[in-house]
C-alpha cells in the first residue's frame, strides 16, 4: 500500500509541475515583446517641459491687453510685462494689444491687435509657428534658422527677409505681403495635389482657404 501511495504522490507532483510550467508558458507567450535598440537614445516626453534643446524666445515689449497661455494651461492669462516664452505656448493680442516677440538668430515678430500665435516648435532644426488669426509681421533677416508659419491650410517658409501675414479666419482668406527677401507657399488643392509657389519681394499672395487656390501679384 505504501508503494502505491508513494507512486500516486509521485505522479501527482509530476502532473502539478507540468501544469505550472504550462501556465507559465501561456502567460509569458502572451506578453508583448519590447525591443530596445541600444544604439538609439531613449526619449522622454514631458507635458510640463519643452525639449531641453528647444530655443527660448521672449515677449520683449507689449502694450494694451496681451495674453499668454502656458504648455499646461487651458486658458490664456493677461500679462503686463515681458516674459520668456517657448515651445507649446500661445500668445494672444486682444483688441487694443500689440506685442514684439524675439527668438535667437534674428527672428523677430510683431503682433498687431486681435492676433493669435501658437508656438508649435522651436527646435534649432526648424522653428514653426501657427498663426490662427490677425496680422503678424515675421522677420528672418539672418536666415540662420528655417522659419515656417502655418496659416489655416497654407504653409509658408520665410527664406530670408520680412513677411507680413494677415489671417482672416471668418472669410477663410490668408494674405501674404513680402517686403524683403522671399517666401515659399505650399498647400494641397481640392484634388489633393501638392502645390508650391514662390513669393518674391514686392509681391502679395492671396490664398483662398476654401477653394485652395493662390493668386500672386505685385503690391
Amino acid at each position: 500500500m505504501k508503494i502505491v501511495k508513494y507512486l500516486l504522490l509521485f505522479i501527482l507532483s509530476i502532473g502539478l509541475g507540468f501544469a505550472i510550467l504550462l501556465l507559465g508558458y501561456i502567460y509569458f507567450y502572451n506578453q508583448p515583446v519590447i525591443l530596445q535598440n541600444p544604439l538609439l537614445p531613449v526619449t522622454h516626453f514631458s507635458l510640463e517641459n519643452a525639449p531641453s534643446d528647444s530655443l527660448k524666445g521672449k515677449i520683449s515689449s507689449l502694450s494694451g491687453n496681451v495674453a499668454w497661455e502656458s504648455r499646461t494651461s487651458a486658458i490664456a492669462n493677461l500679462i503686463s510685462e515681458p516674459i520668456t516664452i517657448g515651445q507649446g505656448e500661445e500668445v494672444i493680442t486682444q483688441g487694443n494689444g500689440n506685442a514684439d516677440v524675439v527668438f535667437p538668430n534674428g527672428i523677430n515678430l510683431h503682433m498687431f491687435s486681435s492676433s493669435d500665435l501658437s508656438i508649435i516648435q522651436t527646435l534649432p532644426a526648424d522653428i514653426v509657428f501657427e498663426q490662427n488669426q490677425g496680422t503678424i509681421e515675421y522677420q528672418n533677416f539672418q536666415g540662420k534658422l528655417p522659419l515656417s508659419i502655418n496659416a489655416l491650410d497654407l504653409l509658408l517658409n520665410v527664406n530670408k527677409g520680412s513677411v507680413k501675414i494677415l489671417v482672416d479666419k471668418d472669410n477663410s482668406v490668408v494674405n501674404v505681403f513680402v517686403s524683403s527677401g522671399s517666401a515659399t507657399a505650399a498647400f494641397t488643392d481640392t484634388d489633393n495635389n501638392p502645390k508650391v509657389q514662390k513669393i518674391d519681394k514686392g509681391s502679395k499672395a492671396t490664398f483662398d482657404n476654401n477653394a485652395k487656390t493662390i493668386n500672386i501679384a505685385p503690391f
